[in-house]
């Protein structure tokens, strides 16, 4: 019998090798969504990044999901299955990590956020179940808006409020921009390093005006500035300037109108929101913003003296209160709604373009019903969650659809956008 018992478990390892292989999913593979900048040069091979709050975006079928990632040495990430944080990547020297082997056998969607800045980053790709492959990624927002600034916009030391600054208390996701990105269910690029300023940075460290051009922060290559447009760009610099000192009001109203016209050179009719804090830097963008048109000049509720976190920094719900504020500018400035978009826009097929009425809202255990004169027109229904966040896309000729059989949504709470795509 012995001889029996051990083929039996032979079998049984086999089996198992077998279920847990992995395949490697290409950084190049058209399934994937990048937000922010990453250097494409060898993306069959390898994507590196460094700017904070860079996201990379994937659909994939379950039941596992890893990624090979190398951190630079110190970098921290944010993983969310879902819409759900999952888990918060930490430094490690090992690339290949594991996220998830228990998943459900249907589609899920995984978004992996770079926290922190200052670290060369590198994406390698998705490991997938043996036979598998990613499916498509969710629909990108289409409001964009980038954000140019220093360790305010970067996320630095949110968390912190002694010691010296590490980098597990940096967080971009939680600042004032990404804030005020998902408060309008938008996309963003955070061109922010810490310590940065327009004519001085800390540490002798290159200015922003020097490193805006680079596709890495302190990198040798130039991004592309046709790949990605932004709607709205907003500019928040100069603490770093006059925190050093030595920087004169005239030097830093000419540097100034400088870099506006470099970021004007690249979107022309782009509106700019120009942050600034009370005192002297206030009032010389204010100055600053006098020379151009289409710009908005913010004065953050929040200042050095009361910033509550590490080295005068925000914290999160100071953060968060600057994000309130800068929201309702920003509905002024570009007439955005922060609702989620629900509807039929249906100017690919003759109908009348519906509104709010015609689709219903519910959760995911009910369904939507489409009007009578949709009858056999295809509909695309996208599905957010509640931080407004892309998670599932599908077309379809029903007019009733139901959210967890058709879509295969968990039970919770959706906002959706539909709009009519034709025959």
């Amino acid at each position: 019998m012995k001889p029996i018992w051990t083929l039996a478990g032979f079998l049984t390892l086999g089996i198992a090798a077998a279920i847990h292989a992995e395949v490697l999913i290409k950084p190049n593979d058209p399934n994937i969504n990048y937000y922010g900048r990453f250097d494409f040069s060898n993306s069959a091979t390898t994507v590196p990044f460094n700017w904070p709050g860079s996201v990379i975006e994937a659909g994939f079928p379950g039941p596992s999901i890893g990624v090979e990632l190398n951190d630079g040495n110190g970098s921290y990430f944010n993983v969310e299955i879902d819409g759900a944080l999952v888990d918060s990547l930490l430094p490690t020297t090992t690339t290949h990590r594991t996220i998830r082997t228990n998943l459900s056998a249907g589609n899920h969607t995984i978004r992996i956020t770079l926290r922190s800045n200052g670290l060369n980053c590198s994406f390698s790709g998705f490991y997938l179940a043996n036979g598998m492959s990613l499916v498509a990624p969710p629909a990108k927002p289409l409001h964009k808006i980038e954000f140019i600034g220093d360790s305010w916009t970067a996320g630095d030391v949110i968390g912190q409020t002694t010691g010296t600054p590490n980098l597990k208390y940096f967080n971009a996701s939680l600042t004032y921009a990404r804030r005020s990105t998902i408060a309008f269910h938008a996309q963003d690029i955070l061109v922010a390093r810490g310590g940065a300023g327009l004519i001085k940075s800390q540490g002798n460290a290159a200015t922003m005006p020097t490193r805006y051009p680079k596709t890495l922060c302190d990198g040798t290559a130039n991004w592309d500035f046709n790949s990605w447009t932004p709607d709205l760009a907003v500019i928040f610099l100069g603490i770093n300037d006059y925190t050093i000192g030595g920087v004169t009001d005239t030097n830093f109203r000419a540097t100034y109108r400088t870099f506006i016209n470099t970021v004007r050179g690249h979107y022309p009719n782009v509106p700019l929101i120009l942050v600034g804090l009370a005192g002297s830097t206030l009032t010389n963008v204010q100055a600053v913003a006098t020379s151009f048109t289409g710009t908005t000049v913010f004065s953050s509720p929040i200042t050095l003296a009361n910033a509550k976190a590490l080295y005068q920094h925000p914290n999160q719900a100071q953060h968060q209160q600057i994000a309130d504020s800068l929201v309702a500018v920003i509905k002024r400035v570009m007439g955005w709604d922060t609702a989620a978009t629900v509807g039929i826009q249906a100017s690919q097929t003759g109908h009348e373009a519906r509104t709010h009425g015609d689709t219903f809202i519910k959760t995911s255990l009910d369904k939507i019903v489409f009007p009578a004169d949709l009858t056999g027109v295809n509909k695309e229904i996208i599905a957010f969650d509640y931080s407004g966040r892309s998670i599932r896309k599908w077309v379809t000729e029903k007019q009733t659809v139901f959210l967890t059989g058709d879509m295969n949504l968990p039970a919770g709470l959706y906002f959706l956008k539909t709009r009519a795509v034709g025959k």
